[in-house]
């Protein structure tokens, strides 16, 4: 890596770190968030008090739990101390908008009671309870926008072909059908006619056959 380069990312990561003045106002808001009813206890085993926290999950964890967090590793749980780490404007509103209760809500809420009916003091048990709750997202509460438009597809399949307009409908129902030639249809008289017309030209042509032979 290049001198340069290498001070750029120096440069940009002390204008990402917050100042003092910075980090007592974020301890202040974090503080007031622990006070909020759910986020005073762990998010996941909620037997101990919260002291660290998952930035992109928004919860608020114990230190035993922060622990188990981290093997689930950065891409899914970002584990911080919430006093002994600074902190970043959009991690401590990430925090503010989701919080213990609201997360519950969402990770937990397809979860049966029976699911917690486990040996929370075992570490086995408890990292396997946290991986089925945010890796695996076995009760996770699915957005409506994915439920929209898996009706919205169903109804686009269920939809017949388009049909016929009203004003194409009426003028073929309005139609008559060709009619069919029969003899069932032809009157009596103009079918004698037609059968002594017939006797007619077969005597004729008997006629003109003698008249040939003869000559």
């Amino acid at each position: 890596v290049s001198t340069q380069s290498t001070g750029a990312l120096v440069l940009a990561h002390m204008a990402s770190k917050p100042t003092e003045a910075q980090n007592i106002a974020n301890q202040a808001k974090l503080k007031q968030l622990l006070q909020i009813p759910g986020n005073d206890l762990c998010a996941d085993c909620a037997a101990a008090a919260s002291e660290w926290a998952s930035v992109n999950l928004g919860v608020f964890i114990c230190i035993r739990c922060s622990g188990l967090h981290r093997q689930l590793g950065t891409h899914i749980s970002k584990v911080r101390s919430v006093r002994l780490d600074s902190w970043q404007p959009d991690q401590i509103a990430t925090m503010q908008m989701i919080g213990n209760v609201n997360a519950r809500q969402i990770y937990e809420a397809k979860m049966k009671k029976s699911a917690r009916r486990f040996d929370v003091s075992n570490d086995a048990s408890m990292l396997a309870f946290i991986r089925d709750k945010y890796e695996r997202k076995r009760w996770y509460r699915r957005r409506k926008r994915n439920k929209d438009k898996k009706s919205k597809k169903k109804k686009r399949s269920k939809t017949p072909s388009p049909a016929l307009s009203s004003d194409d409908s009426d003028s073929s129902s309005q139609e008559d059908p060709p009619p069919q030639l029969s003899l069932i249809h032809i009157s009596e008289p103009t079918r004698l006619l037609s059968i002594s017309y017939a006797v007619f030209c077969l005597k004729k042509k008997k006629k003109t056959k003698n008249t040939l032979n003869t000559d």
